[in-house]
């Protein structure tokens, strides 16, 4: 399995922490050990550009991820049994504004690596088909997972609330 952390952000972060963080999700969801996954830590202005251009969306926000699959996990899990055994399997990319997360790990007296590591969570969770955005049973699903990988990788409870609704 590969990790690639890319600081595009002045912010201070401990990259090989959150990195291996990252593997241990990988890990822990059982995902194929050719997979590759890529976290993007850039500036608050830097990820509502991104915001902008891919989704039409002129707001701040503490993360974006874009999969590389559109049938999420099961999809993933087919390709690296079959066609694609062996092989490289890249996962998709997740962008994090270090800002917008420093903030929020501020404001929740918590650690700005716990913080990074609830948003690699969350944006993994959507790469592998996730959601939450209308609510209901697969937003509470999307939740539960994300508090068994928090308590997994990092030990205690995630204990921040994502502004616009539900955690990270």
């Amino acid at each position: 399995m590969v990790v690639t952390v890319l600081r595009k952000s002045r912010r201070e972060v401990d990259a090989g922490r959150l990195q291996a963080r990252a593997l241990r999700l990988l890990e822990l969801l059982k995902l194929p050990p050719h997979s590759e996954l890529n976290v993007l830590l850039l500036s608050d202005d830097a990820l509502k550009s991104l915001h902008r251009k891919h989704f039409g969306l002129n707001t701040r926000t503490n993360v974006i991820s874009f999969g590389q699959w559109k049938g999420g996990f099961s999809e993933i899990r087919s390709l690296a049994a079959g066609r694609l055994r062996g092989v490289p399997i890249p996962l998709g990319d997740i962008a994090i504004s270090v800002d917008r997360a420093r903030a929020e790990a501020e404001a929740a007296g918590i650690a700005l690596d716990s913080r990074l590591t609830q948003l690699v969570i969350h944006g993994l969770l959507h790469i592998l088909g996730h959601e939450h955005e209308r609510g209901g049973p697969k937003a509470s699903a999307m939740r539960k997972a994300e508090s068994r990988l928090f308590e997994a990788v990092h030990g205690g409870r995630p204990g921040v609330r994502n502004p616009n609704g539900g955690n990270a």
